[in-house]
Protein backbone atom coordinates (compact mmCIF):
# COMPACT_ATOMS: atom_id res chain seq x y z
CA UNK A 1 0.00 0.00 0.00
CA UNK A 2 1.46 3.33 -1.06
CA UNK A 3 0.24 6.91 -0.67
CA UNK A 4 1.68 9.60 -2.90
CA UNK A 5 1.11 13.14 -4.15
CA UNK A 6 1.96 14.76 -7.46
CA UNK A 7 2.25 18.52 -7.95
CA UNK A 8 2.14 20.04 -11.42
CA UNK A 9 3.90 23.40 -11.72
CA UNK A 10 2.82 24.41 -8.19
CA UNK A 11 -0.74 25.07 -9.47
CA UNK A 12 -2.35 21.66 -9.32
CA UNK A 13 -1.76 18.75 -6.96
CA UNK A 14 -3.41 15.37 -6.58
CA UNK A 15 -3.00 12.65 -3.96
CA UNK A 16 -3.80 9.00 -4.37
CA UNK A 17 -3.24 5.52 -3.05
CA UNK A 18 -1.66 2.63 -4.94
CA UNK A 19 -2.01 -1.01 -3.99
CA UNK A 20 -0.99 -4.27 -5.66
CA UNK A 21 -3.93 -6.40 -6.76
CA UNK A 22 -3.90 -9.64 -4.74
CA UNK A 23 -5.58 -11.63 -7.57
CA UNK A 24 -3.20 -10.44 -10.34
CA UNK A 25 0.41 -9.68 -9.42
CA UNK A 26 0.93 -7.60 -12.61
CA UNK A 27 -1.94 -5.25 -11.72
CA UNK A 28 -1.99 -2.24 -9.37
CA UNK A 29 -5.17 -0.55 -8.16
CA UNK A 30 -5.23 3.21 -7.56
CA UNK A 31 -7.71 5.71 -6.14
CA UNK A 32 -7.43 9.49 -6.11
CA UNK A 33 -8.01 10.75 -2.57
CA UNK A 34 -7.70 14.54 -2.90
CA UNK A 35 -6.99 17.32 -5.38
CA UNK A 36 -6.45 21.05 -5.15
CA UNK A 37 -5.72 23.94 -7.46
CA UNK A 38 -4.01 27.26 -6.77
CA UNK A 39 -4.85 30.24 -8.96
CA UNK A 40 -3.27 33.59 -8.19
CA UNK A 41 -4.33 34.81 -4.77
CA UNK A 42 -7.12 32.21 -4.69
CA UNK A 43 -6.24 28.90 -3.26
CA UNK A 44 -5.69 26.35 -2.50
CA UNK A 45 -9.15 25.41 -3.69
CA UNK A 46 -9.94 21.86 -2.72
CA UNK A 47 -11.61 19.72 -5.38
CA UNK A 48 -13.54 16.53 -4.72
CA UNK A 49 -11.41 13.43 -5.28
CA UNK A 50 -12.31 11.76 -8.51
CA UNK A 51 -11.37 8.50 -10.14
CA UNK A 52 -10.13 5.08 -9.35
CA UNK A 53 -9.00 2.20 -11.48
CA UNK A 54 -6.09 -0.06 -12.26
CA UNK A 55 -3.11 -0.47 -14.53
CA UNK A 56 -1.36 -3.68 -15.50
CA UNK A 57 2.31 -4.00 -16.36
CA UNK A 58 2.59 -5.97 -19.59
CA UNK A 59 6.36 -5.52 -20.11
CA UNK A 60 9.18 -4.21 -17.97
CA UNK A 61 12.96 -4.13 -18.17
CA UNK A 62 15.62 -1.90 -16.61
CA UNK A 63 14.87 1.03 -18.98
CA UNK A 64 11.21 0.77 -19.92
CA UNK A 65 7.77 -0.20 -18.59
CA UNK A 66 4.67 -0.76 -20.72
CA UNK A 67 1.30 -0.77 -18.95
CA UNK A 68 -2.34 -1.08 -19.97
CA UNK A 69 -5.03 0.64 -17.91
CA UNK A 70 -8.71 0.28 -17.12
CA UNK A 71 -9.65 2.44 -20.15
CA UNK A 72 -7.61 0.28 -22.53
CA UNK A 73 -4.90 2.94 -22.91
CA UNK A 74 -1.29 1.85 -23.29
CA UNK A 75 1.35 3.77 -21.36
CA UNK A 76 5.04 3.55 -22.26
CA UNK A 77 7.40 4.89 -19.59
CA UNK A 78 11.10 5.29 -20.31
CA UNK A 79 13.83 5.70 -17.70
CA UNK A 80 14.96 9.31 -17.34
CA UNK A 81 18.70 9.27 -17.92
CA UNK A 82 19.04 13.05 -17.92
CA UNK A 83 19.65 13.04 -14.18
CA UNK A 84 22.62 10.70 -14.52
CA UNK A 85 25.81 12.69 -13.88
CA UNK A 86 27.99 13.30 -16.90
CA UNK A 87 31.23 11.34 -16.78
CA UNK A 88 34.22 11.48 -19.07
CA UNK A 89 35.26 8.05 -20.29
CA UNK A 90 38.73 6.97 -19.26
CA UNK A 91 40.97 6.29 -22.23
CA UNK A 92 44.43 4.87 -22.24
CA UNK A 93 47.24 6.56 -24.06
CA UNK A 94 50.34 4.91 -25.34
CA UNK A 95 53.62 6.75 -25.66
CA UNK A 96 56.07 5.72 -28.28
Amino acid sequence: FLKFSITYRRYFSVSSTLERDMMNSNRCNFEFTSAEVKYGKFGPLRLPPFGKGWFETVYMDSDMRIARDIRGDTLIVMKDTSSVPFTIPVTSTTRS
